[in-house]
């Protein structure tokens, strides 16, 4: 049988463009990728971008809180993002 510790909320959160490179919103879940970075984007690109990080930043929130449902300062940040 697997453990899984019990993820705690930090008021720090990434911002929503830099939790879509992370992978997480989550500063403490963050383990860094050293790939391919730093490539032009264009206008277009970098909206798309912006719009599928905000989508990661909601998303990321709403599976938090599934497993926290009583947790406020969650229930807010996602309350603002949205």
């Amino acid at each position: 049988m697997a453990y899984v510790p019990y993820q705690q909320w930090s008021s720090s959160l990434h911002s929503a463009e830099r939790a879509l490179d992370a992978g997480t919103l989550f500063p403490v879940l963050d383990k860094p990728f050293y790939g391919r970075r730093g490539e032009q984007m264009s206008e277009e690109q970098a909206m798309r971008r912006r719009i599928a990080a905000m989508q990661f930043a909601m998303w990321e929130l709403h599976l938090f809180l599934d497993t926290h449902p009583n947790n406020c300062d969650a229930a807010k940040s996602w309350t603002i993002t949205r």
